[in-house]
């Protein structure tokens, strides 16, 4: 099975959301390049990247270490074993326009329940605002174009 048999999936305020998940993505001993897998996640505009250590270890991610044309929004979580608490940082590309909610400072969440829904609109906004970079403006306007002559072509032949 090309995607695998198991799967993330939530609805948030009308929002269908599907996680794909690296490792239950189908893992090929003879690809050492785990192609497949990286199509999936490289193909995704947004990435939650989970990262075990202190934060000063978060810090030396950089989304440079994952090369897509695709992913612009990179949402960075650590669990702080200690405190029960998750810790988020989020890093987009530079076109990406700004998208709230804010981060708290510290970012810092304590309350499981409001960080899952503060991830969430962060995660829904970041993409919804990557949709407004030069990259993924020009592919939806060919796409329009492209319905739109469709269109005329298809009422053009009816008459």
């Amino acid at each position: 099975d090309m995607t695998g048999r198991h799967s993330i999936y939530t609805i948030y305020e009308g929002h269908e959301i599907m996680f794909h998940v690296s490792t239950l993505l189908p893992f090929s001993k003879d690809n050492k390049q785990q192609v497949e897998r990286k199509r999936h996640i490289g193909n995704d505009i947004v990435n939650i990247v989970f990262l075990d250590g202190t934060p000063e270890e978060m810090t030396a991610f950089s989304p440079s270490y994952i090369k897509s044309q695709f992913t612009h929004v990179f949402a960075l979580v650590s669990n702080i074993v200690e405190e029960d608490s998750y810790r988020l940082h989020v890093y987009s590309e530079e076109t990406v326009p700004l998208f709230g909610p804010s981060l708290p400072c510290p970012p810092v969440f304590s309350n499981h329940q409001e960080f899952r829904e503060f991830l969430l609109v962060k995660l829904i906004n970041g993409e919804k605002a990557t949709f407004n970079t030069p990259t993924f403006a020009q592919k939806r306007e060919r796409t329009l174009d492209m319905l739109i002559r469709d269109l005329y072509q298809e009422h053009i032949n009816d008459n």
